[in-house]
């Protein structure tokens, strides 16, 4: 058994779509064989409620406290202060 550190670029709850079906898919799949950490930002308020079904899935699940709201957002979080 792996740990792995699992990072899409959003969470993949609910899978409705494209991008958050093959991360849900993927994860599923990584989590039945080895010990997953997910690590992911989450783009819609409304996906909160769907961090206890990862979490349930995962060894470990983190997200920012605040959604981001849009690529400038995630960017912003990321990036190192200024001296």
């Amino acid at each position: 058994m792996a740990r792995i550190l699992f990072l899409p670029h959003r969470l993949p709850f609910p899978p409705d779509k494209g991008d958050k079906i093959r991360s849900y898919h993927l994860l599923e799949h990584l989590a039945a064989r080895h010990e997953v950490t997910l690590a992911t930002f989450v783009d819609d308020p409304a996906d909160e409620a769907h961090l206890p079904a990862v979490r349930a899935r995962c060894a470990e699940a983190a997200s920012p406290a605040e959604p981001t709201r849009g690529r400038c957002a995630a960017w912003r979080r990321c990036r190192r202060p200024r001296r």
